[in-house]
């Protein structure tokens, strides 16, 4: 009882300490603040303006097509929790480069509660979460939350070269995108891993690990295969959601998984202004307006999120009974 008692004090002096963080963050980045809120304003301003001006066809069309098919939202979750499971993996991976020789149950645990804390108002919760968590299991502070960025990273470049690769393809976006832009975001991992900087790097970060650590840039290139499959089910779940919905687009697979590597890629860039800038949104509207009317497409996004939210809890209830 004591015990739980210490390590409840120890969360909420976390979370104090977190909320003066803010507080001092948006004292001294104020310009932050104020374009991140004007950002999220203007960019889901429009996205209402959009809803009020197709409301009349919204209205004729009627809501009888947002009865899904019990059958298609099945298969959305199934997929989207293999591809949770595939970025778990790349986790439990990584962690066990470090040393950290402990069960993928446990791994699962740690992940999917430190997930749900990205709800909560602010930034950089999960990684608090996930370094508290670790730290039970006797982690070190400064690897957990050094590999908790670099998975930002890797999944930014994952993404990146998902949308490279889905530029080939029959169905892409290519008008939409400048390549090149995909290109020098890659190129700046691919020259900077690989590096003797690099290694010094990694030397640094395991120099605590006396069980000795084995983190090298090869495994980060294996941490990006992983991710690759996450991110392309993560797609598929997306394109099998609106399936749910009745829209039959079989040429619209790949846009919509080419769009939903590049809302990954758009919310790593812009992670460094503390607000939901709302471009996610205006992205998952375009890959999803290839399969139907923009204002039905609004009302997809609105449902897809809270389904997204709804999988976030229940995976984390797992997480909790584990």
């Amino acid at each position: 009882m004591l015990t739980d008692q210490t390590s409840g004090s120890r969360l909420l002096h976390k979370i104090r300490q977190r909320i003066q963080h803010v507080i001092s963050s948006f004292q001294s980045h104020r310009w932050q603040w104020l374009l991140g809120i004007s950002c999220f304003f203007l960019v889901n301003g429009y996205i209402g303006y959009l809803l009020y001006k197709d409301w009349g066809a919204l209205q004729q069309d009627g809501w009888n097509w947002l009865r899904p098919d019990i059958r298609w939202l099945a298969l959305t979750a199934v997929v989207q929790f293999i591809g949770l499971l595939f970025a778990i993996s790349g986790w439990w991976f990584i962690m066990r480069q470090f040393g950290y020789d402990i069960s993928f149950r446990r791994h699962y645990k740690n992940y999917t509660i430190a997930s749900l804390a990205r709800k909560l108002p602010g930034i950089g919760w999960d990684i608090i979460s996930r370094v508290y968590l670790y730290q039970k299991e006797g982690g070190s502070k400064v690897q957990v939350s050094i590999a908790t960025v670099t998975e930002t990273i890797i999944l930014g470049v994952s993404s990146t070269i998902i949308a490279l690769i889905t530029l080939a393809l029959p169905g892409s976006l290519v008008n939409s995108i400048n390549p090149w832009i995909l290109v020098a975001i890659l190129a700046v991992f691919v020259s900077l891993v690989p590096t003797p900087l690099f290694k010094r790097f990694l030397d640094w970060l395991n120099r605590y690990n006396q069980a000795g650590a084995n983190l090298r840039w090869q495994h980060l290139f294996a941490w990006v295969g992983f991710n690759l499959i996450s991110i392309t089910l993560g797609g598929v779940g997306l394109y099998c959601f609106c399936s749910a919905f009745g829209f039959d687009g079989s040429a619209s697979l790949v846009p919509v998984i080419q769009c939903w590597a590049l809302v990954m890629v758009s919310g790593i860039i812009l992670a460094w202004i503390p607000a939901d800038l709302g471009v996610t949104n205006g992205i998952i509207i375009v890959a999803l307006s290839t399969m139907m009317p923009a204002h039905q497409a609004i009302v997809l996004l609105v449902a897809w999120r809270v389904w997204n939210t709804i999988n976030e809890i229940v995976w984390g209830g797992i997480g909790l009974t584990l």
